[in-house]
């Protein structure tokens, strides 16, 4: 599947929306320091798995 710059645009700026949504909405620091580890692990794994293919 090939995606046009448009669409990747507009998919990386939802997922950013989201993204600051679910952070926005944490109370506390160990929460924020937890999800940011979290999301860090995502990334990495993402990237891992687009560089494999």
């Amino acid at each position: 599947m090939t995606w046009s710059s448009e669409k990747l645009r507009a998919y990386w700026i939802s997922d950013i929306k989201l993204a600051k949504k679910e952070y926005s909405l944490l109370k506390s620091n160990k929460q924020k320091k937890d999800w940011m580890i979290k999301k860090e692990k995502e990334t990495k794994e993402i990237m891992r798995k687009v560089n494999a293919y």
